[in-house]
């Protein structure tokens, strides 16, 4: 049971975690606004293309709050 003794007394931020061995569906109602432009008002936040940009393979990044929820989607190019 190391895990337990390397986890007592731990003071770092936890979270609950979930891994799926295949792409998420995201469901609900959403309002499609985009193309969104980065770091200015009413757009997406920095971090957002920066966790797009380090991340090639990462397709969707989904926030939900108590009464609402985002959805950020990588922008292709057509």
């Amino acid at each position: 049971m190391p895990i337990i003794f390397a986890l007592k007394g731990n003071k770092s931020k936890k979270v609950y975690t979930g891994i799926s061995h295949s792409p998420l569906e995201v469901k609900g109602h959403f309002h499609f606004q985009g193309p969104q432009p980065i770091g200015c008002e009413g757009g997406a936040p920095e971090w957002v293309a920066s966790l797009f940009d380090a991340n090639p393979q990462l397709n969707m990044i989904a926030l939900s709050y108590e009464n609402t929820g985002v959805v950020y989607s990588r922008f292709k190019e057509e």
